[in-house]
């Protein structure tokens, strides 16, 4: 979902396969998807 977004890039740090998100964009594609019914994330609480 956030590759998909572009979101999140996979990258590599030395020698380690490291993952890198864009937090404010993390947290937009989070809201706009539990508008659309995924509760990973629930900003009601």
């Amino acid at each position: 979902m956030f590759v998909k977004a572009g979101v999140a890039k996979q990258m590599k740090l030395g020698t380690a396969n490291t993952w890198v998100f864009d937090a404010e964009a993390m947290l937009t594609t989070l809201v706009a998807e539990y508008e659309n019914g995924v509760t990973m994330y629930t900003p009601l609480g």
